[in-house]
């Protein structure tokens, strides 16, 4: 489901691909599919959505660059 990550993080997707969904302006998405081998880094406080449009399983190894008193996570 939608959400988004109050600290930037990397992203490596290892197997399938992945399908996101970006909130660039109120009500206004953008989408990008990345496929295996492809890599990205994720912008803090950007609301998207994640999800595998495919029958075959994604594998993505990520690490957030957090910080103590922040959430990694927050749903909408």
């Amino acid at each position: 489901g939608w959400h988004k990550h109050m600290v930037p993080l990397h992203a490596y997707l290892m197997e399938g691909t992945s399908t996101i969904e970006f909130e660039v302006d109120s009500g206004i998405t953008d989408t990008h599919t990345f496929s295996k081998g492809e890599a990205w880094v994720g912008a803090a406080d950007v609301w998207h959505n994640a999800s595998n449009k495919t029958d075959q399983p994604a594998v993505v190894f990520v690490v957030f660059m957090g910080a103590e008193g922040l959430e990694n996570t927050i749903n909408r």
